[in-house]
């Protein structure tokens, strides 16, 4: 897995208004590899396996208002965007006999994380004593 993250943190009214942005990006990618335990030269020679490939992606800007010493609101939006590739979940389906024939008796529950892009908002209100 690989991580950069980039950020910038500054004063625009100096004492009264503080702003940071930032953004980071995440790439992972994954290898299997297999072996024919014993003679290697056998029809059934082990194949390896795709590569999966996973990334994402996080951009937030944040803004902080200094009511007081002690009260700061702070509002924040933040933007997230999650993609994958995996080899063994391109094809399935809850039901496989549609697919695969041999697969009938099998039932996939659809426990996987799906690719998303997601815009949050929050508002928050901090309070130091």
């Amino acid at each position: 897995m690989n991580t950069v993250i980039a950020g910038l943190s500054g004063a625009l009214i100096p004492r009264k208004i503080d702003l940071d942005v930032d953004y980071s990006v995440s790439k992972s990618k994954g290898t299997i590899q297999t072996r024919t335990p014993g003679k290697p030269d056998i029809v059934t020679t082990a194949q390896n396996y795709p590569d999966t490939h996973s990334r994402l992606h996080q951009a937030a800007a944040t803004l902080r208002y200094h009511l007081s010493a002690s009260v700061v609101p702070r509002f924040e939006y933040r933007y997230e965007r999650y993609s994958s590739d995996y080899f063994y979940r391109t094809n399935l389906s809850p039901f496989m006999g549609a697919v695969d024939a041999s697969t009938t008796s099998a039932a996939f529950l659809g426990a996987t994380q799906p690719d998303y892009r997601a815009h949050i908002v929050s508002f928050v209100i901090g309070y130091t004593f």
